[in-house]
């Protein structure tokens, strides 16, 4: 039934929302109004597709939802820049002491609870918003770990500058394999990643353009409850599936672009390119998990989880 209505098209509009924020409480507070539906009636372009008989209405990307995913992210990014003064002065500094140890675990306990006070203070509802809230201070927890055991690169260790720009921002950094320092990115390496940026945005919002319309289920296939496991291997339930996996490919290549930006214009830092279209371009399962998808998830958890199990 659905896919006879005329399908609406919304770029990019992360509207997802678990409950209705009232006008007293979204004009309070700056991240509360209610991201849940979209009222914009005329789109900013429409077309047809040919032989196909529909027509898609596209939506400029959400200006207010960007907004308040920019604001959260200044806001955890300022938390992170001051847990990174405190890690590097009294763990790093002092590692090994007893007031490591109690600040370490401190910062760690700060990092599990920060998200979910800033969402119920602020009242976040947007999903993305509380994504981007929980992988920040996931990343501090792990950073944390690092310096607590030895296991932060010793290049980042020397100097404060380079310290914040590799505990408070979700990237990993490109280091030098004689001095273990941060590397700094040439002009064609920022430029480059400019334009992988805008060619992940311009993907998503295309993938949201088509597939929104249908709940990100293009295809018919998906098993009635209590199928048996070999119906949910249909071609059409797994193609739906593929297209779950790439669109969340493309959010993560974005966001990691995204930030990557802010640290070559910011801080003249190389990166590592976070997410190099593993779904399409992997040749091998280490090459999969180890190279291309999410490397920096991969850094992180075998510094910070890996090697402190393995050693103590």
């Amino acid at each position: 039934r659905h896919r006879r209505r005329k399908p609406k098209a919304l770029l990019l509009d992360f509207n997802m929302n678990s409950m209705a924020v009232d006008d007293d409480f979204a004009a309070t507070y700056v991240l509360g109004p209610n991201l849940g539906g979209d009222e914009r009636s005329v789109p900013h372009a429409s077309f047809d597709f040919p032989g196909f008989g529909r027509t898609v209405d596209i939506y400029l990307p959400n200006a207010v939802f960007w907004s308040h995913l920019t604001q959260t992210i200044v806001l955890v990014s300022l938390f992170g820049i001051v847990l990174s003064g405190v890690v590097r002065s009294c763990v790093v500094k002092r590692r090994g002491s007893a007031l490591s140890y109690l600040v370490g675990i401190a910062v760690i306990c700060a990092n599990v609870f920060f998200p979910y006070a800033i969402i119920h203070v602020l009242g976040v509802q947007n999903l993305v918003t509380k994504f981007s809230l929980c992988a920040f201070t996931t990343l501090y927890l792990f950073r944390t770990s690092e310096a607590i055991f030895g296991f932060s690169p010793a290049g980042v260790e020397d100097s404060p500058k380079s310290y914040l720009w590799y505990y408070a921002f979700p990237v990993e950094l490109e280091l030098d394999r004689k001095t273990a320092k941060p590397v700094e990115a040439t002009k064609y390496e920022v430029a480059e990643n400019a334009l992988m940026l805008l060619k992940a945005f311009l993907q998503l919002c295309i993938m949201f353009s088509l597939f929104a319309p249908h709940s990100f289920e293009p295809f018919d296939g998906r098993p009635a409850p209590g199928s048996s496991l070999l119906s949910y291997f249909n071609l059409g339930h797994l193609g739906n599936c593929f297209m779950a996996a790439y669109m969340f490919q493309l959010g993560l290549a974005f966001y990691g672009h995204a930030m990557t930006a802010v640290v070559n214009l910011s801080a003249g830092l190389k990166t590592i390119v976070p997410m190099n279209n593993p779904l399409l371009e992997a040749t091998s399962p280490s090459d999969f998990w180890g190279r291309r998808w999410n490397v920096l998830v991969h850094g992180v958890l075998k510094r910070g989880v890996y090697k402190p199990v393995r050693k103590y």
